[in-house]
């Protein structure tokens, strides 16, 4: 039985706590505390899903953070590399989960 993020508890009591999150934050602690588990290549579709989901949603408001602090500071625009880098991120984990990419599984 492998160890769990959660101080104390097994990797399993910690899955069945995750049953019935009390809150978004709980939930999304729990699927990352799982992703570091299992590799995620061994993960079901909506757990794939979700993960996108997930960075799509990080990435969005931080960009957003990001681009009035830099817009405040002034010169050099510093936020466009932070864009592109996270960005191509953001595209190729779309391409693997829900783009063209997704169907093509390599064998293991």
């Amino acid at each position: 039985m492998r160890a769990s993020v959660v101080s104390g508890t097994s990797y399993e009591s910690s899955k069945r706590s995750c049953v019935q999150p009390h809150a978004m934050i709980s939930s999304l602690c729990c699927y990352v505390g799982h992703a570091r588990g299992s590799p995620m290549k061994n993960a079901s579709p909506e757990e794939k899903k979700l993960g996108f989901r997930i960075h799509a949603l990080v990435f969005v408001p931080t960009m957003i953070v990001l681009l009035i602090i830099n817009i405040v500071i002034g010169a050099p625009y510093w936020v466009l590399w932070v864009l592109l880098g996270w960005g191509i991120g953001l595209l190729s984990h779309w391409w693997f989960v829900l783009g063209p990419g997704a169907g093509k599984a390599r064998p293991t």
